[in-house]
Order: C-alpha cells, then sequence, then structure tokens
C-alpha cells in the first residue's frame, strides 16, 4: 500500500506537467533568464541558504529585470531602483493584488482581508471602512493612552535589564509582546499577550508559516500537494 502512494504521489505530478506541456499557450514575451529545467524551473537557481545573494548574481548576468520559473509560477525579479519605481508607481495598479498562497488563504479567510484581498472594488471598500473607522484622527487619538502606557513598560523594562542588570536582552520577544499587546488591548480592550504564552506562539507559529517556503503554492494545480502539506490541518 505504501508502496502504490509513493509512486502515485511522484506518477500524478509528472502526468500533470506532461498534459499541461502539450496543451499550453505560446510563451509570452517575457524578460531574460536562466535555463529552466523541466517541472522545478529555475528552482534549483536559488538552492541555498543565502537565495538573496543568488539573485544578485542572476541580476548580474541577466539585468534588472529578469524571469524566473518557479515551478509552475511565472516570477519577474526587479532589482534596480528605475526598474522598482516603474513597477511600485509608474504602473503600480497593475501590480497592486498579492500573490495568493495557501497560508494566507486558510489564515485570511480566502484572501478576504485587507492585507491579502486582491485589488479591487472589494478592496477598496475594506480600505474605506479602515480608514474612517480605524485610521481616522479621533480613532487615533483615542488609542493614545494605550500606546503610551505599552511603550512605557517597554522602557522601563530596557531600563531595568541594560542599566541595572547589565545583562543581553532579547529585544525581537518584547517588541513581539509590545505589537500583541497594542493590538489586544485596541480590538478586545484587554491585554491577551500578558502571560498568555498560548497566544503568542499560535502568532509567531502564524508568521512563520505565511512567510516560509511551501512546495503547494508553487504547483497551485497539484491539490494533492495541499493536502499532503498538512497546512489545513495546522
Amino acid at each position: 500500500m505504501n508502496l502504490v502512494l509513493t509512486i502515485l504521489v511522484f506518477f500524478i505530478p509528472i502526468c500533470i506537467f506532461f498534459f499541461k506541456l502539450g496543451t499550453r499557450k505560446p510563451t509570452p514575451n517575457l524578460p531574460p533568464g536562466p535555463r529552466k529545467l523541466p517541472l522545478i524551473g529555475n528552482m534549483h537557481n536559488l538552492i541555498g541558504s543565502l537565495p538573496h545573494r543568488a539573485l544578485h548574481e542572476l541580476a548580474l548576468k541577466y539585468g534588472p529585470v529578469m524571469h524566473l520559473q518557479l515551478g509552475e509560477l511565472s516570477t519577474v525579479i526587479i532589482s534596480s531602483s528605475d526598474a522598482a519605481k516603474q513597477v511600485m508607481k509608474t504602473h503600480d495598479m497593475n501590480f497592486a493584488s498579492r500573490p495568493s498562497v495557501i497560508v494566507t488563504e486558510i489564515l485570511s479567510y480566502s484572501c478576504t482581508s485587507i492585507a491579502f484581498a486582491e485589488y479591487g472594488d472589494y478592496w477598496r471598500q475594506l480600505r474605506k471602512i479602515c480608514t474612517l473607522e480605524l485610521l481616522s484622527m479621533k480613532r487615533v487619538s483615542s488609542f493614545r493612552s494605550i500606546r503610551e502606557e505599552v511603550f512605557l513598560d517597554l522602557t522601563r523594562w530596557l531600563l531595568a535589564n541594560c542599566t541595572e542588570r547589565a545583562a543581553p536582552v532579547n529585544l525581537t520577544e518584547k517588541l513581539y509582546s509590545c505589537g500583541y499587546s497594542l493590538a489586544s488591548r485596541a480590538t478586545f480592550g484587554k491585554n491577551y499577550a500578558v502571560k498568555n504564552e498560548r497566544l503568542l506562539s499560535i502568532i509567531k507559529e502564524a508568521v512563520v508559516l505565511a512567510a516560509g517556503f511551501n512546495v503547494a503554492d508553487v504547483y497551485p494545480s497539484i491539490k494533492l500537494l495541499q493536502m499532503m502539506s498538512g497546512l489545513r490541518r495546522k
């Protein structure tokens, strides 16, 4: 049974790849990039613990605008300020939406939150609600006492740990706690971040998963990979 399952896991993606290879549309006019391998595309070019350096080396060879094929995903890499200005400012409407990945789909209820929703009428309505109800001058001012109290506690904590004890401190953990405390008190009126290690660990795990690599994201058409990843269960 295990042998049959193993064969299916490797055989089905290969069949899908060759089926798509025979039915795919003509290749559009893409920027230059390194040679692609079957199935994985250019993922082999990014192997290692320093992918940003690998991208830098590729940019030196292929230019500030280059194309990489990451599995099924056609990706354009921008590595110069002039090209970035074209993407982020001149043609920003064409690149306004975030890519959909399995973790954000799960955490944001099929990408319906303002952070991950596709740019359009729905997103503009969410932005309008946030601007009026959360980011207005009156609303921001109402949270001033919370911000002052949280950062006063942070200052006292730093003073006690750095001056009196003269010991190294884990500032990352404390800043995480401050951020959660601000959000919790502004949202629920209570600081759930204090002495709630379970809540903090869940939030940290969600952040790590959202920022991490998942093979199901680069092969979105193969739903079996999403099931095998176990992310929905987590």
